[in-house]
């Protein structure tokens, strides 16, 4: 090493250790000056911040069947301290607070931890220990079924025949005080003018008793909507008829049997319904063997109903049947004699009827006996074997069918067509040729005929 060299080094040596002591006054004199600088320029500042809490573990309560609150909301508020050109960059989003449910103190609290996610080193957050205060409560899971809740009237003719949602039933969790005050969970279906089926998607609501909705905020459920499917049927006016069975006792007729009310509003598809033109009550229900006097008795018509039909709603099922029963009666009435054949009158002579009329009791129902006309009554008398005289015969009636009459008789005399005392020896051989050809001729009208019926103005004595 030449001389030059090693006079610099010898230089450099002398500069470092001569006057040591002041060389460092003035190093600590630059570092106090730095940082007087520094504090005075950009100078440590606090400020708070607000974070939310996380909650992490949250199983432990939900696992044990249980759920949670946060009574006091989900954040917290801290100080940091920091150097103003930091703490003025920073945000609550800068830090992370977070609770765990596995440090729950006494179903009370939770101690907070609070981390800055960057300049960790550069700041500093308070000690002050934080508290998520909690509330615990028992978990539960209730099922309700969904009800359809119809508004408006359908059109004209039509009457909504089901209404079903998909699904039929929601399961509803959350904390037990609050599922317990659920009473219904329906939904609003509008069906107002309609005319045909259809489905519409619905959100259900839950109502407690009282009919107010509850809230459902910390709620869940299975179905957030429901599908419902809305059938309408055709509404059409139905004669009622009632079918029998068996024969009303002797004595009795039946005169008539009707329902109240006459015929009924039915729904239905409009096949079905088209097709039912009256709705027969069966012949198991009225027994007319049995029936004694006017009879009545009130059915449930629902169970005679054809499957797929049923009553228009707000309609009542019961159906009033009214039995009206005719009993047998008799009275006496007057048959005119004119109106009455004398039946197989022996050849060559007449009969004349004693009395204008002759009384006769007929037995019938009331109301064929209220209807019958006696002027129009006609009947016979039988003169077989009676030769000239007077003789009581018996009186048979036509009458109809259902009407019989009590036996009576009534007095007829029988004389020849001409009698011989009233014609001379002279002309006797002409009244009696006269008598035989009008002797031969009642004969003939007795062999066409059979009868001879009295004649108009005939020799009849004054009857009653």
């Amino acid at each position: 090493m030449n001389a030059k060299w090693k006079s610099i080094i010898e230089k450099i040596k002398y500069s470092a250790t001569n006057n040591v002591g002041l060389k460092l006054l003035s190093l600590f004199c630059a570092a106090l000056l730095w940082l007087l600088v520094v504090n005075i320029d950009d100078p440590t500042q606090s400020r708070n911040f607000t974070a939310t809490v996380s909650v992490k573990n949250e199983q432990v309560l939900t696992d044990a069947g249980k759920y949670y609150t946060l009574p006091g909301g989900n954040t917290v508020t801290f100080r940091v301290t920091a150097r103003r050109s930091v703490i003025e960059s920073l945000s609550a989003g800068d830090f992370k607070a977070t609770a765990n449910m596995e440090q729950l103190e006494d179903e009370h609290r939770i101690p907070i931890e609070i981390k800055a996610k960057h300049l960790a080193s550069q700041l500093s957050i308070s000690s002050k220990t934080h508290y998520l205060i909690v509330s615990v409560g028992e978990n539960t899971e209730t099922s309700f079924k969904v009800q359809v809740a119809l508004e408006g009237q359908p059109g004209e003719g039509f009457e909504v025949g089901t209404a079903s949602v998909s699904p039929e039933v929601v399961y509803v969790e959350g904390p037990a005080d609050t599922v317990s005050t659920i009473h219904s969970v329906s939904v609003s279906c509008d069906v107002a003018g309609k005319t045909e089926s259809f489905s519409d998607t619905a959100v259900p609501k839950y109502y407690d008793e009282q009919g107010q909705e509850v809230d459902m905020t910390t709620l869940s459920t299975n179905a957030v909507s429901v599908v419902v499917n809305v059938e309408m049927l055709n509404i059409q006016d139905v004669p009622i008829a009632v079918s029998t069975r068996g024969e009303m006792p002797s004595g009795l007729e039946l005169d008539t049997i009707t329902t109240e009310p006459s015929s009924i509003r039915l729904k239905g598809k409009p096949d079905q319904l088209n097709s039912l033109t009256t709705l027969t009550i069966p012949p198991d229900v009225i027994d007319l063997s049995e029936i004694t006097d006017d009879f009545e008795t009130t059915i449930d018509i629902q169970s005679y109903l054809p499957d797929g039909i049923s009553i228009v709603n707000g309609e009542s099922s019961q159906v009033r049947i009214q039995v009206s029963v005719l009993s047998e009666d008799s009275r006496e009435f007057k048959v005119k004699t004119s109106n009455l054949t004398v039946r197989y009158l022996s050849p060559g002579l007449i009969a004349e009827f004693k009395t204008k009329t002759v009384k006769v009791r007929i037995r019938g129902m009331e109301s064929s006996l209220e209807e019958l006309d006696a002027s129009t009554v006609a009947g016979s008398v039988d003169a077989s074997g009676l030769s000239e005289g007077e003789h009581s015969v018996a009186v048979s009636l036509e009458l109809d069918e259902g009407l019989s009459a009590s036996t009576v008789t009534t007095d007829i005399v029988i004389s020849h067509v001409n009698r011989p005392d009233d014609i001379d020896d002279e002309s006797g051989s002409e009244g009696s040729s006269s008598g035989n050809k009008d002797s031969s001729k009642a004969s003939e009208n007795g062999n066409a005929n059979g009868t001879v019926r009295q004649q108009a103005g005939d020799r009849v004595d004054g009857g009653s």
